[in-house]
């Protein structure tokens, strides 16, 4: 029995032996991924604290005129587009008007043809004649 119990503490002590092995290498990776994350810290800490460079200012400014322009030409497009919509709207109250008016308005009928003589229409236009000369014409002088 102590033989058993000597083999088998035999066995664990290799199988620990086998895990602290395992164990000591991803430490070990662990450690410089930890020390490269701190490298690049320090770098980014370096880069935030520096004053930029004359390139970097100019780009920056370039990019904020860049979204100023856009950032106007935004507001215009939207001005429009309101003052169309506007336009839109009073185009669709005018036409809703107008087909309001044509429903409610009737077509008037056509005049009936009226058969008028044509001796007739000459008599009326020889006295409007007769009436526009007798107008016209002083008044004779009153006799001696």
């Amino acid at each position: 029995m102590e033989l058993l119990v000597a083999v088998v503490a035999l066995v664990v002590a290799v199988v620990a032996l086998g895990l602290v092995l395992s164990l000591r290498s991803q430490l070990g990776t662990a450690q410089a991924a930890a020390a490269e994350l701190r490298s690049h810290l320090a770098e980014q800490r370096r880069l935030h604290e520096a004053p930029p460079s004359p390139a970097m200012r100019a780009a920056e400014e370039a990019w904020q005129a860049e979204i100023n322009a856009v950032r106007a030409e935004l507001a215009q497009t939207a001005h429009e587009l309101g003052a169309l919509r506007r336009e839109a709207e009073q185009t669709t109250r005018e036409l809703g008007e107008l087909r309001a008016a044509a429903e409610v308005v009737p077509v008037p009928p056509l005049p009936k043809s009226r058969r008028t003589d044509l001796d007739e229409l000459r008599e009326q236009l020889r006295a409007s004649h007769r009436e526009s000369a007798a107008e016209d014409e002083p008044p004779e002088p009153p006799g001696p």
